[in-house]
C-alpha cells in the first residue's frame, strides 16, 4: 500500500486480465479485484494504463455482448475517474453495432447504468464537444428519483437534450423508452404521484 513499484505492478496487473469470460471468476476474486483497482487507480499518471482497459471492454462488447454489471466491479472506479476517456473509447469505434453498446450499458434495464457514474455537467460538456446527443440519449437514464419524497425528476442532461433537440424525434423518443420502470406494481395512483413533477417541470419551463 502507498509504494508506487506495487501500484504500478498492480495496475499492469489489472490491464491485462482476460475479460472475455466472467463465468471462470468467483465473487471473492471479484471483492477482491475489486479492492485492488480502488487501491492502485487514483488518477495520477494511469491514464494510458486505464484507456487501454476501457479498449479491451470495448472488445469484450463487440465479441460477447456483455453487460457492464458482470465488470462493475472494475469498472466502477475506473469510470469515475476518467468519464470523459470512458465516453471517447466507448463511441469511438464505428464498427461496434449500436445495440451492442446500449445493451453493455442498460442491460436488461433493472441494474445500475454507468453513466450515472458521470456527472450530468460533464456529460452536456462531452455530447457538446462531440456532437453525440443522439449516441447519448439511446443510452441514458432520462430521470432520477428524488429518495426524500421518492418522487422522480429529470436528469439535467435530459433538460439539456429537450431545450436543444426538441425537434429531434429520434432523441425524444430516445428519452421517452428510457424512462425506467415503465410498468408497475401495487396502487397506480402512487406511480402517478412519483411522476407528477416530470410534467410540471416541462410546463414550468421558459420555453
Amino acid at each position: 500500500r502507498n509504494i508506487e513499484e506495487l501500484n504500478a505492478y498492480s495496475r499492469n496487473f489489472i490491464m491485462n486480465l482476460d475479460f472475455t469470460n466472467q463465468n471462470y471468476i468467483s465473487d471473492h476474486q471479484k471483492y477482491k479485484i475489486k479492492e485492488i483497482v480502488n487501491e492502485c487507480f487514483s488518477g495520477n499518471n494511469d491514464k494510458i494504463q486505464v484507456i487501454n482497459i476501457f479498449k479491451k471492454f470495448i472488445n469484450v462488447i463487440d465479441k460477447n455482448i456483455n453487460s457492464y454489471y458482470e465488470y462493475q466491479y472494475i469498472l466502477n472506479r475506473l469510470i469515475k475517474l476518467y468519464p470523459y476517456e470512458f465516453l471517447d473509447v466507448l463511441f469511438g469505434n464505428n464498427d461496434i453495432e449500436r445495440y451492442k453498446i446500449k445493451y453493455f450499458i442498460k442491460g436488461f434495464g433493472h441494474h445500475k447504468n454507468p453513466i450515472d457514474l458521470i456527472d450530468d455537467d460533464t456529460l452536456i460538456k462531452w455530447i457538446v464537444d462531440n456532437n453525440k446527443a443522439l449516441d447519448i440519449s439511446d443510452i441514458i437514464n432520462p430521470i432520477i428519483i428524488i429518495k426524500e419524497c421518492e418522487e422522480y425528476k429529470w436528469k439535467k442532461v435530459s433538460i439539456y437534450l429537450i431545450e436543444n433537440y426538441i425537434n429531434n424525434k429520434i432523441i425524444i423518443d430516445n428519452l421517452i423508452e428510457g424512462i425506467y420502470p415503465n410498468s408497475y406494481s401495487g396502487e397506480y395512483s402512487k406511480i402517478l404521484k412519483s411522476r407528477l413533477r416530470l410534467p410540471k417541470e416541462l410546463m414550468s419551463h421558459s420555453n
